[in-house]
C-alpha cells in the first residue's frame, strides 16, 4: 500500500448473465479488492476529543467512546457482533437496534437521555 501498511485482499464475485463467465472461463473471481478501512474524515472526531462520531468503519486509534446518531447503514457500517472498541453511545431505540440487528454485546453499548441532558465522557 501506499502509506506502508498491510492490506489484504479479497476476491470480488461478479453477477453475471446466465451463461457468462468470468475472464478466466470458469466464473471465479476477475479481479482483488482492498479490505483496508480508509482514513477517517476529519468530520467524525470532534475537535479536541478522542471520541468518534458515525464512524465505525474506520481505522481510529485510541478511541473508546463512539457514538451512532441514528440506525441508518451509511452510519452503522464496520459496527458488527464483534465490537469490543470502547462504548457505543445512541438513542434507547437506536440501541435497541444495535443489539437487535447487529448483535452486539450489550455490555459495549450505552443508551443516553433524551435531549436537553448533558452527558459527560472522557475524552
Amino acid at each position: 500500500s501506499r502509506d506502508g501498511g498491510e492490506v489484504s485482499l479479497a476476491p470480488v464475485f461478479v453477477k453475471r448473465p446466465r451463461g457468462e463467465t468470468g475472464a478466466n472461463g470458469k466464473g471465479k473471481p476477475t479481479k482483488m479488492v482492498s479490505l483496508k478501512s480508509p482514513p477517517p474524515p476529519p468530520w467524525i472526531r470532534p475537535p479536541g476529543t478522542t471520541c468518534v462520531v458515525d464512524g465505525f468503519y474506520h481505522d481510529v486509534p485510541s478511541c473508546e467512546h463512539w457514538f451512532l446518531t441514528h440506525f441508518h447503514s451509511d452510519h452503522y457500517r464496520g459496527l458488527t457482533k464483534t465490537f469490543s472498541k470502547g462504548t457505543v453511545y445512541a438513542t434507547a431505540e437506536t440501541c435497541a437496534l444495535i443489539r437487535l440487528k447487529l448483535g452486539v454485546d450489550a455490555r459495549f453499548i450505552r443508551a443516553l437521555e433524551p435531549w436537553p441532558a448533558t452527558h459527560v465522557v472522557d475524552g
